[in-house]
C-alpha cells in the first residue's frame, strides 16, 4: 500500500472491524466498505484502538473503524465478497482484505441456538412496537414471569432495531431475556435479521386513535425537548377542550405537534400496518385492547406460559409518566363530530387492515374532559 499501513480484522454482527493509517502523517485516512464490487460506504479510520498503540503502531491509536453493512447489500445462500480499501484505490488494500461473509448461514446458526435454548424453557423474547403503543407495561408484565432473567429496556434508544450486534448478544446468555425495542417507521430497521436472535416475538399496536392522542400528549415531555411557545399555546387550548369539549376539534390542536398535521399520524400507521403483513408466522400480534382486557387465552399458548393478570397494570416508578388512562377507546369522549369527519377517510382503510371497525365512529357526548388525560398530564411531563 506504499504509504498506509491497515488489517481488516474481521466481520461480526454485519459489522466490519480493523484498522489503517498513513505513514506519512497522524491524520486520519478514509478507508472504502466494498460489499460484492459495489462501494457501499467510506468512513474516517479515527476510532481508538488500545492494541494499537500499545503495539506502537500508530502514534496516539486513533486509527480503527467499524462500518455497518446494511442488512440489504448481503445476498442470501452466497458467499459475499467484502473489500477494505484505503481512498476507494483498488491499488491500496489494506492487509487480510478481502474476506467472504455468508449472511444465510450466520443466521441459521443463531436461529438454531436459540431453538435449542427454547427446548431448555430459556425465553429470548423480542417486543415491539410503535411509541405509546402499550411496550413498557407489557415489557414488565412478561419480564415479572421470571425469576432468572434480563430485561432490556428500549436498548439503543430510536435506534434499537438497527443494531444487529446488541441483539445477537442475547443468544450468549443462559437467561432468560426480555428486550423492548420501539418502531419508528421513519428510520430504517434491520428487524429481519434480528427477529433472528429471539425465539418469542411479539408485536403490540393499538387503535390508531387512541394511539394519535397518547402520542400528540406524550410529545410534550421535556426530554423531547419541545417548543416551549408551541407548548403554552397547545396547553392553552387542550385547556379550553377540556372545558368544553365540542368546540374545540382535537385535530386543530394537533397543528401545534410539530410535523403531526403533515399527515404522520397517517404515514406511521400505514408503514405499520406494511410492517405488520411482512411478519413471518412466527411472530405473535397482540391487540393492545386484549391486553388491557386481560384477554391472554392466545399469548398464553404462543408463550407456553400462564399469566399472573394480578400483575398486568404494574409500572416501575421510574416510568409513571408513560402512564396516562390504562384504558382505551377515550378518542370517543376526546372527538368531536369535525374529528369524525377530518379522520375517517384517511383512517378507515388502516382501521380494517388493523382488523378494528371502519364503521364504528360512535362518540361518548361529555360535559368536561379530565385534566389528568390532558392539561395535567401535559404540565407533569414538561415540567
Amino acid at each position: 500500500m506504499n504509504n498506509y499501513k491497515g488489517n481488516f480484522d474481521f466481520i461480526s454482527d454485519y459489522v466490519a472491524r480493523g484498522w489503517a493509517m498513513n505513514l506519512s502523517d497522524s491524520s486520519p485516512v478514509e478507508v472504502s466498505l466494498i460489499v460484492n464490487d459495489k462501494l457501499i460506504k467510506k468512513v474516517k479510520a479515527n476510532k481508538f484502538r488500545k492494541d494499537i498503540l500499545t503495539k506502537e503502531i500508530h502514534p496516539d491509536g486513533h486509527c480503527g473503524f467499524e462500518i455497518d453493512i446494511p442488512e440489504g447489500i448481503m445476498i442470501y445462500d452466497k458467499e459475499n465478497i467484502v473489500n477494505i480499501f484505503v481512498d476507494n484505490d483498488s491499488k491500496k488494500e489494506i492487509n487480510n482484505s478481502p474476506k467472504s461473509f455468508c449472511q444465510e448461514g450466520f443466521l441459521k446458526e443463531s436461529k438454531n441456538i436459540v431453538q435449542n435454548q427454547l427446548e431448555q424453557e430459556i425465553y429470548k423474547i423480542l417486543l415491539v412496537g410503535l411509541p405509546k403503543s402499550g411496550t413498557s407495561i407489557l415489557t414488565y408484565t412478561l419480564g415479572d414471569l421470571f425469576k432468572e432473567k434480563e430485561v432490556f429496556f428500549e436498548p439503543k434508544g430510536n435506534h434499537g432495531l438497527s443494531d444487529i450486534d446488541f441483539h445477537r448478544k442475547v443468544i450468549k446468555t443462559n437467561k432468560t431475556v426480555v428486550t423492548k425495542s420501539l418502531f419508528f417507521p421513519s428510520l430504517p430497521n434491520k428487524l429481519k435479521s434480528i427477529s433472528n436472535f429471539y425465539n418469542k416475538k411479539i408485536w403490540i399496536y393499538r387503535d390508531p386513535r387512541d394511539w394519535m392522542i397518547s402520542e400528540f400528549f406524550y410529545f410534550w415531555y421535556k426530554d423531547h425537548n419541545p417548543n416551549p411557545e408551541l407548548f403554552k399555546l397547545a396547553l392553552k387550548q387542550v385547556e379550553k377542550k377540556e372545558q368544553n369539549p365540542d368546540e374545540i376539534p382535537l385535530h386543530k390542536i394537533f397543528e401545534f405537534r410539530t410535523n403531526f398535521t403533515n399527515g404522520i399520524y397517517h404515514k406511521w400507521i400505514d408503514r405499520l400496518t406494511s410492517q405488520l403483513d411482512e411478519l413471518p408466522d412466527d411472530w405473535f400480534k397482540l391487540k393492545y385492547e386484549n391486553f388491557v382486557d386481560k384477554e391472554f387465552t392466545a399469548l398464553e399458548q404462543y408463550l407456553n406460559i400462564k399469566i399472573n393478570k394480578e400483575d398486568t397494570s404494574k409500572v416501575p416508578t421510574h416510568l409513571n409518566r408513560v402512564v396516562r388512562t390504562k384504558k382505551y377507546g377515550n378518542w370517543r369522549r376526546w372527538f368531536n363530530q369535525e374529528d369524525v369527519e377530518h379522520f375517517s377517510p384517511l383512517l378507515n382503510p388502516l382501521l380494517e387492515k388493523l382488523n378494528y371497525d371502519p364503521n364504528d365512529w360512535n362518540l361518548t357526548p361529555v360535559t368536561k374532559l379530565p385534566a389528568n388525560e390532558g392539561s395535567e398530564y401535559m404540565k407533569k411531563l414538561f415540567y
